[in-house]
């Protein structure tokens, strides 16, 4: 009888299972016979993956508005980890959670800059990576002034031609 085994490991293991004893296991693919019995043989297909960490950085704005939507992304994720996004009070995840993505809007109670980190978790190990997100919260700020008849008007960042009416104007910016 012939079984063929597949089982996953991590590299510097000790590997005890099946019958097999491998100390220290390297990185790569093992291919493993055993004979048990002399009508046995078992074949053990061992992936040996190395230790896990984040190589890469957060991808995405580092300056927001409040309550946009904006998307964060961890480029070349490894496929085969969970990924959690920690954010501070004030951001919300609107999707992506537990995925190499996500979805985040920034409120007027999010800490400036934000932190949001990532936390990767692995067969072989846990990392974690950070970026800082300055948001810039919408203000309304209402300017009284006034010309007269005839005169353009240039301040506070407004450009206005030659005004020809009395009256009460709101112009915004």
């Amino acid at each position: 009888c012939y079984y063929n085994l597949f089982d996953t490991a991590c590299v510097g293991q000790n590997y005890n299972d099946y019958g097999f004893h491998y100390p220290n296991l390297p990185s790569g693919e093992l291919l493993l016979t055993n004979i048990i019995r002399k009508d046995s043989i078992v074949t053990l297909h061992l992936k040996v993956y190395p230790p896990f960490n984040i190589s890469n950085t957060i991808t995405g704005d580092s300056a927001v508005c409040r309550n946009d939507n904006f998307t964060y992304i961890l480029p070349n994720a490894d496929n085969l980890a969970v990924f959690h996004w920690n954010v501070p009070e004030g951001v919300n995840v609107f999707g992506g959670q537990e995925t190499p993505a996500v979805s985040l809007s920034f409120t007027d109670e999010a800490p400036n800059p934000a932190q949001i980190t990532v936390i990767g978790t692995h067969l072989c190990g846990i990392d974690s990576v950070s970026f800082n997100v300055t948001h810039f919260p919408v203000y309304n700020i209402v300017i009284q002034d006034s010309i007269c008849i005839g005169d353009e008007y240039h301040r506070y960042g407004f450009d206005l031609a030659q005004q020809d009416s009395v009256g009460l104007f709101t112009y915004s910016h």
